[in-house]
């Protein structure tokens, strides 16, 4: 039944979820403070700082090294598709001006 009465009830409900729940499906607890990673192991953030032209957070230096590297390389393709896709929307906004003032203009545009 799945409404119990008494304490008893309640406890052999518990005792039954327990025992039902096996310890291969249960899943590890978050990682406390003392369980972070040491200075030593932090990871390299240059190539990270590079790409995004900022520092970044310093919780990102407890990953892999692998994983901010892999990062710092989706952010340098992510730039620069951004700046192909600008440059691209730059020409075709040109096009819709007269062909004697698109120097004038892109210069205005583009310093």
């Amino acid at each position: 039944p799945l409404i119990r009465h008494g304490t008893h009830g309640i406890r052999q409900h518990h005792a039954e979820l327990a025992n039902a729940v096996s310890h291969e499906t249960m899943r590890p607890m978050p990682p406390t403070d003392d369980d972070l990673e040491t200075e030593h192991d932090r990871a390299d953030l240059s190539t990270l700082r590079d790409a995004l032209g900022q520092s970044p957070p310093d919780s990102l230096a407890t990953l892999d090294q692998v994983v901010v590297d892999d990062l710092a390389d989706l952010v340098v393709g992510a730039r620069k598709g951004q700046e192909a896709a600008l440059l691209q929307a730059i020409d075709d906004a040109l096009r819709l001006v007269p062909r004697p003032l698109r120097g004038v203009v892109k210069r205005v545009i583009l310093p």
